[in-house]
């Protein structure tokens, strides 16, 4: 991949090379095992391809906002373990900001 990546960074900086459906079906591909998804998205957002490219696209679109998803679980669920963890240590006036942070946790926790 790291290939790959190597060299559509090294294509000459014209337009229409950079437009080709085959360089950017490369590129998010990368952008994809590289996990940036913002990339990704931009691409498959921003251009038209082929019938018969939706498919592996499609693919990696869902994959890419299931990775993001477990990837937004995880984060919070450390967190709230960490609240979880730490609170029979909080000092009383550290109480209020723990609770609103434990709300707006479970919150983001119901919505994944």
């Amino acid at each position: 991949m790291e290939r790959l990546a190597r060299f559509l960074w090294s294509l000459p900086a014209c337009d229409h090379l950079h437009k080709n459906e085959s360089v950017l079906k490369a590129k998010a591909v990368v952008a994809f095992h590289r996990g940036n998804f913002k990339e990704l998205y931009r691409i498959l957002e921003n251009n038209n391809f082929s019938p018969s490219s939706h498919t592996k696209l499609q693919e990696h679109l869902v994959k890419a906002h299931y990775m993001e998803a477990e990837k937004l679980r995880a984060d919070l669920l450390e967190q709230w373990a960490s609240i979880e963890s730490g609170r029979s240590f909080l000092y009383p006036e550290q109480y209020g900001t723990a609770t609103k942070l434990a709300t707006a946790l479970r919150k983001n926790l119901e919505r994944c």
